[in-house]
């Protein structure tokens, strides 16, 4: 599995730190418009680091010290925050500190169930690991009602749909809920899962090129990769391939059609064979339409 070094972790959540410790310096003060500059990103990396503690897929900065300096690079991260209360003073309670926690995942469906079974959380972002960078992700939220269509909501309204109408603090169990990132394409095949986070079919087949060219390139012997793709609600399967005389890649839907790029849709004509798109019987159809 890859690594990641902790610095560079702490390096990418940096501004996401520096700006929530500036909300809560200034709370109910309008801050400035800017981002952190190198030295106060550096300098909350340096607070970091000296109080990171690992516990399984988690790391904590609870004031042990005790991180390795590589740590695996899972799929997933949530990066979340926590607001430490102070006690009740004349019937008020303000926030003192934000306590960080990071959260590793290789599966989608991990990070789905454990953001649902969660308590509420003050806030929290995704980095998606896409090759060789993580990218921060856009996520949504829903519930669906029995018998009704899929709303959608902001975190709270994820966690607590009810609030406002019936003064719950707590979900409905008849309601099912959804975690989304937007974009989001995770590819299966044997025990490796792999992500993107991309707008489009055609996209996927672009991340099916970049496959075939990082494990078949300078390649002589014949190959052949098998997997699973999960994209937009939708399931698909590929096939990438390679002998001495070349590579190709294959997508298809789960009525066995196969995605044509060019056409920018399935189709059920078989094109192994084919080298230009011109003697292509369903182009020639598309043109004629």
């Amino acid at each position: 599995m890859d690594s990641i070094r902790l610095e560079t972790l702490l390096e990418m959540v940096s501004k996401d730190v520096w700006i929530e410790e500036q909300k809560l310096k200034e709370r109910n003060v309008r801050p400035p418009l800017r981002m952190p500059s190198f030295a106060e990103c550096a300098g909350i990396v340096e607070k970091l680091l000296q109080t990171a503690s690992v516990d399984g897929g988690t790391v904590r900065f609870d004031g042990h010290g005790s991180a390795p300096a590589e740590l695996p690079a899972c799929n997933y991260l949530l990066v979340s925050n926590e607001l430490v209360m102070s006690d009740f003073i004349d019937g008020v309670s303000k926030p003192e500190a934000v306590v960080w926690e990071i959260h590793g995942f290789d599966l989608f469906e991990q990070l789905s169930k454990y953001l649902n079974q969660a308590d509420f959380m003050c806030g929290f972002s995704v980095y998606v690991k896409h090759q060789y960078q993580y990218e921060k992700a856009l996520c949504r939220y829903a519930f669906q009602r029995p018998d009704e269509g899929k709303t959608y909501t902001d975190v709270w309204g994820f966690y607590y749909p009810n609030e406002a109408l019936n003064d719950e603090w707590k979900r409905d169990p008849s309601y099912r809920y959804f975690f989304e990132i937007v974009g989001l394409c995770e590819f299966h095949t044997g025990n490796e899962v792999f992500c993107a986070l991309i707008n489009s079919l055609d996209d996927v087949c672009r991340e099916l090129e970049g496959r075939l060219c990082d494990i078949g390139i300078d390649r002589a012997d014949s190959w052949e990769e098998h997997g699973d793709v999960v994209y937009d609600d939708s399931h698909y399967t590929y096939r990438i391939w390679g002998d001495d005389r070349g590579a190709s890649y294959q997508l298809s839907n789960m009525a066995g059609e196969t995605y044509c790029a060019p056409l920018h849709r399935f189709t059920s004509f078989p094109c192994d064979e084919i080298d230009d798109c011109t003697v292509c019987p369903v182009a020639e159809i598309n043109m004629e339409e």
